[in-house]
């Protein structure tokens, strides 16, 4: 069973560009992964984020530093305290 297809697509100068594609969204890209190398984002743990949190990468391009990824997460289902959906920058 495929769970996920990572294509690296090479450039002739800059670091590759990653795209993932995973079988539980009908092996659709996944935005989060994109660019980030997957032994990276099983290190920082991105999956686990996505559990409580609606996660949009704040970069659609190759970085110049591919070690600096950020990300925009919007808490999911329960709300702070104040009522307010929490909104963070990881």
């Amino acid at each position: 069973n495929i769970s996920r297809v990572t294509l690296i697509i090479l450039r002739k100068s800059g670091y590759p560009g990653f795209h993932t594609f995973r079988e539980c969204l009908n092996y659709e890209e996944d935005l989060i992964y994109r660019h980030l190398n997957p032994p990276r984002a099983f290190q920082i743990e991105i999956g686990r984020l996505g559990l409580n949190y609606d996660i949009k990468p704040i970069a659609d391009g190759p970085i110049i530093n591919r070690h600096i990824h950020t990300f925009l997460a919007t808490q999911k289902k329960a709300k702070s305290e104040r009522g307010t959906m929490m909104t963070r920058f990881f």
